[in-house]
């Protein structure tokens, strides 16, 4: 689907350093921008990068903001809240004697050979967990009543304590909420002014317990600041003029309102590198590269994400954000400490960052020189490549790391390579990997904006029925698809799609007995299931088992444990990913030389003004191509072309 709409379409994705901003207009031109990240409040920078796009448009910004048909944004608050483990004071509820589990951990360790590692900063002190007499068993029956005179205890204590958001979490109640709910009740009666309130089936709604009081903990924990950010960037849009619903992405991969993410604001963990992933995708498609590796290296963090066949790998269990699990699909994006560490004599001095930034050469030799030539005894040339190698040695091993786990090889792959640096060193990298092919899109400084525009709408949602696939009830089973149905329907209304718009996906989450993860196997029988397919559904279960996880074992019989739906809205994507130039002659784009470093001394490197290039325009290495916030680096014998899509496509030489 194309861009049909007729007024503005902006992306903003926060950053550790910059706020990265795309505007679609109406006629389908696609303008980038990036303004400094503001981190006391992310709101301060999106609106300052809203008011530049309006004045590259010439309209004042209310004028622009009433142009508005979407604005969707990808925000790092709840990524900075667990980071500095400033978020809500948070208190749980939680069934009598498993008053500790969230410190037991499944015993894992981050560092498992340093005994004296510490433990995590609780979320919830000890005081602040109150163990609470009720029991109901994995069929959903009542064991224990609830005993409400020891919850409004605890919320008194709670209250007392400070705590101002609050977690539930009871065994089971994935099966029948029945007393999580009622303890709600009881929670808003003794203690109206709670800012939050996280029950365990609705933000988890499935075992294992640790896992789900977990999830269910970090999301009371950073959802008042959740809400508090969009409420003060949604006010601050109102007051501008727009007047739709701003959309947010999730680490699923989807876009859902504020509203949505302010009840499960646990998708927003991890959801900063999504929007780039999602980019990559649609760009490698429309350039016909399927599997690929899509590396992100901005001014903070360098990201990597395998893509196969076109989709993004999801991991569905054992997802650690922050020393805490995190039971929820996550974009599978891997992340390192290394980000702008490029050598100054690849950047232009003067144009920088569309020529509103001047860059210190003299300050980074200085810095360079003091401390680590200085330090070593060298050249500050040799230091400064020697920093360039550790770089890309951090970033490739980061990769290999990434495709071991899922058994790819790298030769098999491409490289699609963005942020604002990653076409700076995405050159270095592919070859140590025995990377062959590497695509830039023209607008990699900005395509996780970008790749926000192209997200979906997306529900996730999962009903439990614990049972062996031999005594399933199917009846159950299709009643549960058509509940999950309904609920994604009332998620989706406020979108208004049309008829089309909507796809749905039918899973059964299934195990082997004795396993703590199950995985999601496709029911495309959907609603219309019968006994006879559940034949059909063993078997795929243990197919999927021995690809995904090296082995099955079809004599034993598989375990179901719910029932999963995927519902994606498609929201229109724009007809082209970038502005091509048109000069076809890459000699007539040429700005001058630069001498560049690529290992073995300076080359005198030819430079090209990329905004000026068309497509096919093609040349050989060594060259650097620059675009208003990167450079594309080609080596000596490497040669590039610039597709019809806008993506600068490099063969390794």
């Amino acid at each position: 689907m194309t861009d049909a709409n007729t007024g503005f379409r902006v992306g903003i994705d926060v950053g550790g350093t910059f706020t990265d901003l795309v505007c679609v207009t109406p006629e389908g031109h696609v303008v980038l921008d990036k303004t400094p990240t503001t981190p006391d409040d992310q709101s301060v920078g999106v609106m300052t990068g809203v008011a530049q796009l309006a004045e590259a448009q010439q309209l004042a910004i209310e004028d622009f903001c009433v142009r508005l048909d979407a604005l969707v944004h990808g925000t790092t608050t709840a990524d900075n809240t667990m980071i500095e483990m400033d978020g809500a004071n948070t208190g749980l509820l939680v069934t009598e004697g498993h008053r500790d589990e969230i410190e037991l951990r499944r015993v894992h360790k981050e560092e498992i050979w340093d005994p004296s590692y510490p433990a995590p900063a609780p979320i919830a002190r000890r005081r602040a967990r109150i163990p609470i007499p009720e029991r109901v068993d994995f069929e959903g029956n009542v064991v224990l009543a609830l005993d409400e005179d020891a919850v409004r205890k605890g919320v008194q204590r709670l209250k007392k304590l400070g705590c101002t958001s609050i977690a539930v979490t009871f065994l089971h109640s994935f099966t029948n909420p029945a007393h999580e709910l009622r303890a709600r009740e009881l929670v808003r009666e003794e203690f109206p002014d709670v800012e939050h309130i996280s029950l365990s089936h609705e933000v988890m709604p499935r075992a294992p317990e640790f896992e789900r009081t977990s999830t269910t903990l970090v999301n009371a924990y950073v959802a008042p600041r959740i809400a508090a950010y969009t409420g003060r960037l949604t006010e601050k849009l109102r007051q501008a003029g727009y007047t739709h619903e701003m959309l947010i992405m999730q680490s699923t991969g989807g876009v859902m309102p504020p509203d949505y993410v302010a009840r499960r604001a646990v998708t927003l963990l991890g959801s900063g590198p999504t929007g780039g992933v999602m980019g990559a995708s649609l760009a490698a498609q429309r350039s016909g590269i399927a599997d690929f590796v899509a590396v992100d290296m901005g001014g903070t963090s360098y990201d990597v994400c395998l893509v196969r066949g076109g989709q993004p790998e999801i991991k569905t269990d054992w997802n650690w954000r922050y020393r805490y699990y995190i039971g929820l699909p996550m974009v599978d994006v891997q992340s390192v400490g290394a980000g702008g560490g490029s050598i100054a004599h690849y950047l232009p001095l003067e144009n920088f960052a569309g020529g509103r930034m001047t860059l210190d050469v003299d300050a980074a030799r200085e810095a360079i020189q003091r401390d680590v030539a200085d330090q070593l005894g060298v050249d500050v040339i040799d230091a400064a490549w020697g920093i360039e190698r550790i770089v890309n040695a951090n970033m490739a091993n980061a990769v290999r790391k990434v495709l071991s786990t899922h058994g790819a090889d790298p030769r098999d792959l491409s490289m699609i390579a963005y942020g604002g640096n990653g076409p700076v060193h995405a050159w270095a990298q592919a070859p140590e990997l025995g990377i062959g092919r590497i695509l830039v899109p023209k607008a990699a400084p900005a395509f996780s904006a970008l790749g926000l525009l192209v997200a979906d709408y997306l529900v996730d949602l999962v009903r439990a029925y614990v049972v062996p696939l031999s005594q399933v009830d199917v009846k159950r089973v299709t009643t549960l698809m058509h509940g999950l149905l309904d609920e994604a329907r009332k998620e989706l209304e406020p979108a208004n799609l049309g008829e089309g718009q909507v796809s749905t996906e039918l899973y059964a989450q299934m195990c082997y007995p004795g396993q703590n993860f199950d995985m999601s196997v496709p029911v495309p029988e959907g609603p219309d299931l019968t006994d006879a397919g559940l034949l059909d559904l063993a078997g795929r279960f243990h197919a999927q088992h021995e690809a995904d996880r090296g082995f099955s074992f079809p004599a034993q019989q598989p375990l179901l444990r719910g029932v999963r739906l995927v519902a994606k809205g498609f929201t229109p994507k724009p007809g082209r990913l970038a502005e091509p130039g048109d000069v076809g002659d890459p000699s007539q784009a040429r700005k001058g030389t630069r001498p560049v470093h690529f290992g073995q001394g300076f080359v005198d490197t030819p430079v090209y003004d990329g905004t000026r290039l068309g497509p096919g325009a093609a040349l050989t290495g060594p060259a650097l191509v620059e675009e208003p916030f990167t450079v594309v680096v080609v080596a000596p014998g490497s040669s590039l072309i610039l597709d019809e899509h806008g993506n600068y496509d490099i063969r390794v030489g």
